[in-house]
């Protein structure tokens, strides 16, 4: 089964020669029947449907920070069915004479997305290793380097076999290479002492994948709050006040922690990884909360709208910033 990306279009086209009035495709999403789209249709008249966006509300991402237990991600069971009928409205009998590319099709899909120079339809080959962190030479061979601090082991993501499973595959605190089950050499380049402290930032990136990244230079946190306010009456019956008692009263404050973090200096090739982030739908840190002291998948939704692209010949060192809100306000008010 073909693994393909639901955050990009994904089409399927039929066509039946014999005399018919309706086409119907049917939409089953893990064994349960979700859509059924009717058309009008003629003898030899070419019928598209597109259906990833449907799909699609039916992936349900979580993450908790930590990939113990989290492999492996299972893709979404979509079964689509196209059907002829000699009846308007799909009633009638069904016409199977002169069905081109009708029938049932079973696919799984992830939460991914292909570039527009891809082309469409594009899929995810089995066995892919879900990394954008490669140079390629011009006959396509790929060497696949990430970047971690010190100390730190780390957990790289790829298909598997089937089509039908993301996969992660741990490497230790001191590998310089690991070996996926896929058979791809990942080269771990490791950063140097420095002394900030390490922000993780996780992602799903453009194959549907948790990918996680290190930010080791500065970062800078701050909180921006919001209020209102009302000027009260604090006179009392007898014309007297308190100078103890606000008149200008606050209400409806409201607060959001940001943060800006930065990335060491790393490859041109990281361009790209760093443009998944930019537009992933899901994002957390994995922080420390003061208040709670231990670590934790924390959303954030990143507040970047650009990302410029940087080049040895044009900047040298290469580093990037990103800034970020966390996605909930500072003040419990979750009802």
């Amino acid at each position: 089964m073909a693994a393909i990306r639901l955050r990009s279009p994904r089409y399927r086209d039929s066509v039946c020669t014999s005399t018919h009035l309706s086409v119907q495709m049917t939409i089953t999403i893990s064994n349960v029947l979700r859509y059924t789209i009717i058309k009008d249709s003629i003898a030899n008249q070419k019928n598209l449907f597109e259906y990833s966006e449907l799909a699609r509300d039916y992936i349900d991402i979580t993450w908790t920070g930590s990939y113990s237990g989290y492999s492996p991600q299972a893709g979404l069971t979509i079964l689509t069915d196209i059907k002829y009928f000699a009846g308007a409205n799909a009633t009638g009998s069904e016409v199977t004479s002169g069905v081109s590319n009708g029938g049932q099709v079973t696919q799984n899909g992830f939460d991914s997305y292909s570039n527009f120079v891809e082309g469409y339809n594009k899929t995810i080959a089995n066995n892919e290793t879900l990394l954008s962190n490669y140079t390629q030479t011009t006959g396509g061979v790929k060497t696949y380097t990430v970047y971690a601090p010190k100390s730190i082991g780390g957990t790289l993501p790829y298909l598997n076999s089937a089509g039908t499973q993301i996969l992660y595959s741990s490497y230790g605190t001191s590998s310089v290479t690991h070996t996926l089950p896929n058979n791809q050499l990942i080269n771990i380049e490791r950063y140097g002492c420095n002394k900030y402290d390490v922000v993780y930032i996780d992602f799903v990136n453009k194959y549907g994948a948790i990918q996680r990244e290190y930010f080791t230079l500065k970062s800078v946190k701050k909180i921006k709050a919001k209020r209102e306010e009302f000027k009260s009456n604090i006179v009392s019956s007898t014309g007297s006040y308190s100078i103890n008692e606000h008149t200008i009263q606050n209400f409806n404050i409201v607060a959001n922690e940001e943060m800006t973090v930065n990335s060491d200096y790393l490859p041109e090739y990281y361009n790209e990884v760093f443009t998944e982030l930019l537009l992933s739908d899901q994002v957390w840190a994995f922080i420390k909360p003061f208040s709670t002291n231990s670590f934790t998948a924390i959303p954030i939704n990143i507040t970047n709208s650009n990302l410029t692209y940087k080049t040895q010949v044009n900047d040298r060192l290469i580093n990037f910033s990103f800034s970020f809100k966390m996605s909930y306000d500072y003040i419990n008010n979750i009802r």
